[in-house]
């Protein structure tokens, strides 16, 4: 079987990160939010992205795996995958009041028939929940290339970037900035 890799650059707020926590687990009601991937003593699993505390949050799905593949540390604690059974999300952080991209990644060396169906039902979600962004220049708000590949953005940061609250939403780690597409 091929190998699969994915990602998705995105931009979400809390309210985002709410409401496509139900509407994966509406898709797949196992579904588990992995806080980060090193714990003291166990797996931390939440109920949804918003009640996760790390940078780092692992989608899981129980039926891929009942139990998450670990490995004992030399300090004590345990880590977790972060691909092949999971779907990693590096989560959004405002910086200045500019929302800077988070990300959706799926990766695996061999994955299973179940794995690359879990993964698009994730992909399918969000892209039904979100929207495209054009990348612009962020003096003039015009737009350098409209619809830009697997890049979205949540109802709500959209909202809060075309309202004003925010300014051009900015990918992480370079000074190329985005606004939501106009519908």
């Amino acid at each position: 079987m091929a190998p699969l890799k994915m990602q998705l650059q995105v931009w979400l707020t809390s309210r985002d990160e709410c409401v496509l926590s139900s509407l994966f687990r509406d898709e797949l009601p196992t579904i588990g939010f992995i806080d980060d991937n090193v714990w003291e003593c166990s797996p931390v699993v939440r109920v949804d992205l918003p009640s996760c505390m790390s940078s780092f949050v692992y989608l899981w799905s129980p039926q891929l795996t009942e139990n998450l593949p670990i490995r004992h540390r030399a300090d004590g604690r345990i880590e977790g995958p972060t691909a092949g059974v999971v779907v990693q999300y590096l989560r959004c952080q405002v910086r200045q009041d500019v929302l800077a991209s988070g990300r959706f990644a799926a990766g695996s060396s061999n994955p299973t028939a179940e794995y690359k169906d879990f993964v698009a039902t994730l992909w399918r979600v969000l892209r039904r929940y979100c929207r495209s962004v054009d990348a612009v220049n962020p003096a003039t708000g015009d737009v350098i290339t409209p619809s830009v590949r697997d890049m979205l953005v949540g109802g709500d940061a959209a909202e809060m970037t075309s309202g004003g609250g925010l300014s051009p939403l900015k990918y992480r780690s370079t000074e190329n900035y985005y606004l939501p597409s106009k519908r």
